[in-house]
């Protein structure tokens, strides 16, 4: 009974966790290495090429992370990170597999509607920050998170937000 309250508590987003998921980091990994360095922190990992920006990415099937790296090398730094661990927590209780109602109740205006993530009147993804991303893929909970490097100022071609949108909407969805 313990274990199915704590597990309540975390999805309402009422208690107060050690958090994994930050501004600068999932489960302890930083944004800006290279591929070898998440394989040596992470495990193993199956790489593949996200069609669209055609990047390269690392999936992390444990601990549910994956990396994705600019342009067609994966020697440059990562600049995207998701997370579809639904033990992966902010310090609010917030993460993957939590409810919308639940982000909306610990974040109040501090969560926003991405506009990358909105089309028309329909919100895919909410912005905590400059820096994180919180996407649903059936309008009640959240799929993914998504850290990502770069402003989010609204560019729809390339900025920041756009593609670590595109990336979080095609992410395994938590489960």
């Amino acid at each position: 009974a313990a274990a199915t309250g704590s597990t309540l508590a975390l999805e309402s987003g009422s208690a107060h966790v050690k958090a994994s998921i930050t501004e600068t980091s999932i489960d302890g990994a930083r944004l800006g290495h290279n591929a070898s360095w998440y394989r040596r922190l992470l495990g193993p990992a199956q790489a593949s090429t996200v069609s669209g920006p055609d990047y390269p990415s690392l999936h992390f099937q444990q601990p549910q992370v994956a990396v994705y790296f600019p342009g067609h090398r994966s020697h440059k730094p990562a600049h995207i990170m998701t997370t579809w661990n639904r033990s992966f927590r902010t310090a609010a209780g917030i993460g993957p597999c939590s409810t919308l109602a639940a982000m909306r109740r610990v974040y109040g205006s501090r969560v926003a509607p991405a506009w990358a993530g909105t089309h028309g009147k329909q919100v895919f993804s909410w912005t905590l920050g400059e820096n994180i991303l919180f996407v649903t893929g059936d309008q009640r909970t959240i799929s993914a998170v998504v850290l990502f490097r770069g402003v989010a100022h609204e560019d729809h071609n390339s900025s920041p937000q756009t593609w670590a949108n595109y990336v979080g909407l095609n992410e395994s969805a938590c489960k």
